[in-house]
C-alpha cells in the first residue's frame, strides 16, 4: 500500500477532509453576504459541497448514506434540525471558517493562456502545452504535444443551465430576474446581462469549472500543474469602477426591499427631481411635494 493510498483510506484523514469541506461551504455562505449564513437547508449544504468539489462530492466517500447522515457525523460542528421542512443545518462554531481554504479559483485569476486554452471555443483553434505555457496552433503541426480540452459551445450551454438550476438555492430571485436569467441562458448573453447579484456567483462558478477541468487534465496526462495557474489579483474589487446602469439597478433593488419608513427617509437630489418631473419650478414643487418636502 502506498503512502497516498494509506492517507486516503485513513478514517481520520477522511473525517478531517469532510470538516474542511464543511468549513468551505459555510465560509462561502458568509462571503456571499447572507445575514444568517450559519444556517442552511441540507439541500443547500449539499449543493455548496458539490460546487466546492466540482460536483464530485459523494456522501458515501465519508461513510454516510445521505446528506443527513453526513451532517450527523460531525456533532461537534453541525446541528441537524429535522423538524424543519426542509431539514436545516446549523453551524455550531464559527471559528472553523476562519482558516477555511476557499476553492482556488475564488482566490485569484486563472492564467490568461490557460483560460484561453479551455474557453476559446469560438475560434476553432487548438491549444497545446509546450511544458511552460498553452500555445495556439491552427494546423496542429506541433508534433506530439498534449492538447488542451477546449470546451464546446454545448458544454458552455450545460454550464449555464447548471448555474441557472442551482442559483435559487443561493439567492432569491424576483420573477423579473428569473426571466432575465432564462434569457441569459437561452440567448447566450454576456455576464453583464445577468441580474446584478448573480454576476459574481457566475464568475466564481465558471472559474471553478475551468480550474477543475485543468486540474484533471494535468493529472490525467501526468503533467506537473503550474504553480501560477491561478494568479493573485492585482487590483482590489472595490477599486473596480461601477457603471451607471449597474449602480441604478443596485439602487432600484434596494428600493424594492425598503420599508415604508426607509422610503420616507430617502433624500432625492433636486436635479434628479427636475429631470423626473419635467423641470422648472412647478416640476420641482411637484416632485418635492410627493417626497413630502413641500
Amino acid at each position: 500500500m502506498t503512502d497516498e493510498q494509506s492517507a486516503t483510506d485513513d478514517p481520520t484523514h477522511v473525517q478531517d477532509n469532510g470538516r474542511e469541506l464543511v468549513a468551505q461551504a459555510f465560509e462561502s455562505a458568509r462571503r456571499s453576504g447572507r445575514l444568517n449564513w450559519t444556517e442552511m437547508t441540507t439541500a443547500v449544504l449539499k449543493n455548496r459541497l458539490l460546487d466546492i468539489t466540482g460536483r464530485a462530492f459523494k456522501e458515501s466517500d465519508y461513510g454516510a448514506r445521505d446528506i443527513a447522515s453526513f451532517v450527523k457525523a460531525y456533532p461537534d460542528l453541525l446541528a441537524l434540525d429535522n423538524s424543519a421542512i426542509p431539514p436545516k443545518v446549523k453551524l455550531i462554531t464559527t471559528s472553523v471558517t476562519e482558516n477555511a481554504k476557499l476553492p482556488i479559483a475564488s482566490q485569484g485569476r486563472i492564467r490568461p493562456d490557460l483560460w484561453r486554452a479551455v474557453m476559446d471555443y469560438r475560434s476553432g483553434r487548438s491549444y497545446y502545452w509546450d511544458g511552460k505555457q498553452a500555445i495556439a496552433n491552427d494546423s496542429a503541426t506541433l508534433g506530439p504535444l498534449p492538447k488542451f480540452p477546449t470546451i464546446s459551445s454545448e458544454e458552455m450551454d450545460n454550464w449555464r443551465r447548471n448555474f441557472q438550476e442551482t442559483l435559487p438555492e443561493k439567492i432569491s430571485l424576483s420573477e423579473q430576474e428569473g426571466e432575465q436569467l432564462e434569457n441569459w441562458v437561452t440567448v447566450r448573453l454576456p455576464t453583464n446581462n445577468l441580474p446584478l447579484q448573480a454576476r459574481s456567483l457566475w464568475n466564481e462558478h465558471l472559474n471553478n469549472r475551468v480550474v477543475k477541468l485543468l486540474r484533471e487534465w494535468f493529472r490525467d496526462n501526468s503533467l506537473l500543474m503550474p504553480d501560477d495557474m491561478v494568479q493573485q489579483r492585482t487590483t482590489s474589487r472595490s477599486a473596480t469602477p461601477v457603471g451607471v446602469a449597474q449602480l441604478r439597478e443596485f439602487i432600484l433593488r434596494c428600493v424594492k426591499n425598503m420599508t415604508e419608513d426607509e422610503l420616507k427617509a430617502i433624500n432625492l437630489p433636486p436635479s434628479a427631481v427636475l429631470r423626473a418631473y419635467g423641470g422648472g419650478e412647478a416640476g420641482l414643487r411637484l416632485g418635492l411635494g410627493r417626497q413630502g418636502g413641500l
